[in-house]
């Protein structure tokens, strides 16, 4: 793309972030399991400020499991996370997946 075309357009990007959101089941035959997981959603647009029409776009999706509760053998198991840690590893992680087009890569064929 030319860099005049850089020049005239505008980026447009909502991030969509969930609430943690619980889950569980049994393992096996007998283990009972509760966890909790957070979804980020983010999608880019380059839309032009002269048309307003779409240059480029981009899009992905990440879900990080952020605790856990398990009763194994009769004692019960958990782990946590901070889910606001999640959600920095989850948008650094969607950045990077979203501008993978703007990159410059190599194939050998």
């Amino acid at each position: 793309m030319a860099a005049w075309a850089w020049s005239r357009s505008r980026w447009r990007t909502p991030i969509k972030v969930s609430n943690v959101k619980p889950s569980g089941g049994i393992i096996g035959l007998a283990v009972p399991f509760v966890q909790a997981t957070v979804t980020v959603d983010l999608m880019v647009r380059l839309v032009s400020t002269r048309s307003g029409g779409t240059l480029w776009r981009s899009s992905a999706s990440a879900s990080e499991k952020v605790g856990s509760v398990a009763l194994v053998g009769g004692v019960p198991e958990f782990s946590a996370k901070d889910p606001n840690d999640a959600y920095g590893r989850l948008v650094n992680s969607l950045v990077w997946t979203v501008t993978q087009d703007l990159r410059p890569t190599w194939r050998k064929q």
